[in-house]
């Protein structure tokens, strides 16, 4: 950092130099390393011989590969400013103290320092530099961070001086509440194009359960999760002024105060609570929450009400059961996360959690081995409720039986050949009626999954 009393001549010099190193982040951060944000694609697209399963494991690597390529570029750039600044004050007797490049977040307005430009290759290398800044510990605005012997960002100097005093210092850091209130008005304006940059969420101080609540309005999710802390202690940097009148930037530790949305709906907890609702046949809150992955127990009815109703819909996420909203948006969820996740869809007495289905998909493949058809229809049947276990049960027997779209081919003796009430120039379809089973089954151009249907779903004759 520049001391206000340097020479006018070192000025010149430092501020040269650091143009040259920011040349080279800039281009680098743009030119050569890849967004965060895109981490799927990258391992997707990575040659072949690579591993390009996307899971935990594939992520930590790749993160790590872009954080590497970040420091190390940092390192150079700083380098390249120590360089620059030996050759121009190599004149100086005796020779000038050493300099070296700091870095900090800084808050923008609209007054003494303000924020020119918000193009899209700005935020993505604002993403970058706030990854690399965020690597080891959170960011914190006006806190400096030095460089390790890798590149590496750590906390400077606690007696380095601000440049600027009085008026013109950068402004504090709002807030723990005033930024969630900021990052509100931010996704209610972003809630039918989500466009927020992922590091918003962390950058603004939100918890792990504020965080989920708005992660449909960002742009990058799993990211975004990714940044997300955990903890109910929040660090903030505050400029202090001592007798000499040097200006100092002091981190302080607070608790993180209680403050939630106003009006923030959630919509992922209002598509998963009518899931869960709808499929699993409940109306108890405490069943509903246990299968969503939110905390609702007996006293949160009118919270289910207002989710199933089109209200607004806000529910605190549950550690426990999170995977069931973490696999809609992020892709590095826990082994033991992903096989407790809920499956509503699947019938409750036999299939409740990915394990459950895992387990099932397993036994009908030893079951099938040299049939994948028949394997998968095995687990289809059974997860099946009674009325479509009885349609797979049709299908069976009429595949059985030699099944054929023409009247002359065999039929079992017991079905009643009738002609469709209704042909279009797209499907023709001829029909039996199996008495035993009460169903029929209809063969013809229509998709399997239709071929069999209990009665009070058919047309009527």
């Amino acid at each position: 950092m520049l001391p206000v009393s340097i020479a006018e001549s070192v000025t010149s010099c430092v501020s040269a130099s650091l143009n040259e190193a920011a040349k080279v982040i800039t281009e680098t951060f743009d030119d050569d390393i890849q967004p965060f944000s895109t981490i799927e694609d990258q391992i997707r697209l990575l040659p072949i011989g690579q591993n390009r399963e996307v899971n935990r494991s594939t992520i930590e690597q790749r993160v790590k590969y872009l954080n590497d390529r970040l420091s190390a570029t940092i390192k150079f750039a700083q380098d390249q400013f120590k360089f620059r600044m030996r050759i121009c004050l190599r004149e100086y007797q005796p020779p000038a103290p050493g300099f070296s490049i700091v870095f900090t977040l800084r808050v923008c307005n609209g007054n003494q320092h303000g924020c020119e430009t918000d193009s899209a290759g700005d935020t993505t290398r604002f993403e970058k530099l706030f990854e690399w800044l965020s690597r080891t510990n959170p960011a914190i605005v006006n806190r400096w961070e030095a460089l390790d012997d890798t590149g590496q960002a750590i906390p400077a100097d606690a007696n380095l001086l601000e440049a600027y005093s009085g008026k013109q210092l950068w402004p504090n850091e709002p807030t723990a509440d005033v930024l969630l209130t900021q990052f509100e008005s931010l996704a209610l304006a972003n809630r039918k194009k989500p466009n927020i940059t992922y590091v918003a969420p962390s950058m603004m101080r939100l918890s792990m359960a504020q965080g989920r609540q708005v992660l449909a309005a960002t742009a990058a999710p799993g990211r975004a999760l990714a940044q997300l802390r955990n903890t109910d202690q929040l660090e903030f940097a505050s400029f202090t002024t001592d007798a000499s009148g040097a200006v100092r930037s002091t981190v302080q530790t607070i608790k993180r105060p209680l403050a939630s949305f106003k009006q923030w709906s959630d919509d992922i907890a209002r598509a998963r609570i009518t899931e869960c609702a709808r499929f699993r046949g409940t109306g108890d809150p405490t069943l509903i929450g246990g299968c969503a992955g939110y905390k609702l127990d007996a006293s949160s009815a009118q919270v289910v009400q207002d989710c199933l109703m089109g209200k607004r819909c806000l529910a605190d996420p549950s550690e426990k059961a999170f995977a069931s909203i973490a696999s809609m948006i992020r892709y590095n969820a826990e082994e033991v996360e992903q096989r407790a996740l809920a499956l509503p869809k699947f019938a409750v007495a036999v299939t409740t959690t990915m394990g459950d289905f895992e387990q099932i998909a397993g036994t009908c493949l030893s079951q099938n081995r040299n049939d994948p058809s028949e394997a998968s229809l095995c687990v289809v049947r059974a997860n099946a409720n009674p009325a479509n276990a009885k349609m797979i049960d049709c299908l069976r027997a009429a595949k059985a039986s030699g099944n054929s779209r023409s009247r002359d081919e065999k039929v079992p003796s017991r079905w009643n050949f009738r002609q469709p009430r209704q042909t279009t120039n797209r499907v023709r379809v001829k029909c039996w009626k199996d008495p035993e089973r009460n169903c029929r089954v209809h063969f013809g151009e229509r998709p399997a999954t239709e071929g069999c249907r209990a009665p009070s779903n058919v047309f009527t004759d």
